[in-house]
């Protein structure tokens, strides 16, 4: 078998091979022949079970498991997902070699700089402040480098996730194409990710930049533009309730194949014809079909990321609260308790009960009152759970409480119900009357 950089399987939901390509094309008479074949065939038998596995259990979400093909026994990192849009197909991308990344060290797994910058009036296309960079942080790089990974690979595309702030995140080339021409321009414009982004001259960065990724994430919606390479990219928002957090861009055409547009790409790039008519030659063909459910991939991903970093924000907002409810709660002038309300356990207490009790917070905190004998009558403590049952709260009931030292005293408490993570609780406030 030739040397080859990925090979991509389209299944229906049967597990049989509907189509199949190889990247470079001039070693795709091996792929072709898979069509017609159930997906099993084409792994090494002892990889099988685990295959199966993982084509029942596809979701949008990819799954990467390492694998042996049949052809040569080659060793590859299999992705699998489902094809939003088309539920009774199942992508399978194999990779023996990593295609993706970008240059100058800047790789999709260098989610740290603000390469691309805040769009500005200016028309500027680079900057050094980072603001909103919310989905690298709460969605993960290494969940979006498995999404961009996947689009990629389903028709040959280049795709591209960036932060709010316009940073780049993750980035994968899917095909020979866009690899060539923005490897060629970036190296023209300088060989250093921020020299050349600043020059302007990077013109496969300035042609998805300004075309499509600055407007999505200033007016937050799809923006489509055909760049300097003559094909077409599609953009969308990556949206939550606080507004754009991001943006996701792919190629969604293969390039052009007339010898006039060839022409004119070369002379754009500046670079000789002959040679870039070569690069075409290596690019295979994909079905229109293909583009159509990248565009949709790029939509449903959007809207996946979108409600994980949704969540997250949330999330983050919670801890937050409850921080701040927590050290609150510690610091209220008041002797407050936590129990539960049906054995009494200690939950939590305010540094004043503390004080007034005389435990030390880890002493209390697991044992039932019955245990410490805070009440000096049980029986109180009964009949305020009985009240507690029918009305959920009981106000200046006065009662008599046992220190750490074992003197009783006096108080006024109030108590009420509370749900706690599903429990529930008692909380006690308490005041000394003697």
């Amino acid at each position: 078998m030739d040397v080859w950089n990925e090979v991509a399987f389209v299944l229906d939901w049967a597990g049989i091979v509907r189509a199949a390509s190889l990247e470079p094309a001039t070693a795709a008479d091996w792929a072709a022949q898979t069509v017609g074949m159930a997906a099993a065939e084409i792994v090494h038998a002892d990889d099988r079970p685990r295959f199966a596995q993982a084509l029942a259990q596809a979701t949008t979400l990819p799954t990467q498991l390492d694998l042996r093909l049949v052809a040569g026994a080659q060793p590859v990192v299999a992705s699998v997902a489902m094809i939003p849009g088309a539920l009774a197909h199942v992508s399978v991308v194999c990779r023996p070699t990593e295609v993706c990344g970008y240059h100058d060290g800047v790789s999709s797994q260098a989610a740290g700089g603000a390469l691309y910058g805040r769009p500005s009036t200016s028309g500027e296309s680079t900057g050094q402040t980072r603001g909103q960079t919310l989905l690298g942080e709460l969605a993960s790089v290494e969940v979006l480098d498995a999404v961009v990974h996947e689009i990629a690979t389903m028709a040959g595309s280049s795709v591209w996730a960036f932060e709010g702030d316009g940073s780049f995140v993750a980035g994968c080339h899917g095909g020979r194409w866009c690899q060539w021409l923005d490897q060629t321009s970036f190296e023209s414009a300088g060989g250093r990710a921020q020299d050349a982004l600043r020059s302007g001259r990077w013109i496969c960065h300035e042609c998805r930049w300004h075309g499509a990724v600055m407007p999505v994430l200033t007016t937050g919606r799809a923006a489509d533009t055909v760049c300097a390479g003559g094909v077409a990219i599609h953009a969308v928002p990556i949206l939550t309730d606080r507004g754009v957090v991001g943006a996701l861009c792919g190629s969604v055409s293969d390039p052009p194949s007339d010898i006039a547009s060839l022409h004119l790409v070369a002379e754009r790039y500046g670079v000789d014809p002959g040679l870039l008519l070569g690069v075409a030659d290596q690019h295979p063909r994909r079905p229109a079909y293909l583009f159509g459910l990248v565009r949709e991939r790029l939509r449903s991903s959007a809207r996946m990321l979108g409600l994980l970093v949704g969540r997250g924000v949330e999330q983050r907002r919670l801890a937050q609260a409850e921080r701040k409810l927590a050290a609150a709660f510690r610091n209220v002038p008041d002797a407050v308790i936590i129990t539960t309300l049906e054995d009494g356990m200690v939950v939590d207490c305010s540094d004043s009960f503390t004080a007034v009790s005389g435990y030390a917070r880890s002493e209390v905190i697991g044992k039932t009152s019955y245990d410490l004998r805070l009440w000096s009558s049980p029986a109180q403590r009964e009949a305020v759970v009985q009240e507690l049952r029918r009305h959920g709260r009981v106000v200046g009931r006065e009662a008599d409480f046992r220190l750490a030292s074992g003197q009783i005293r006096r108080s006024r408490a109030n108590f009420e119900v509370v749900n706690l993570d599903g429990t529930m609780c008692v909380m006690t406030v308490v005041s000394m009357i003697d």
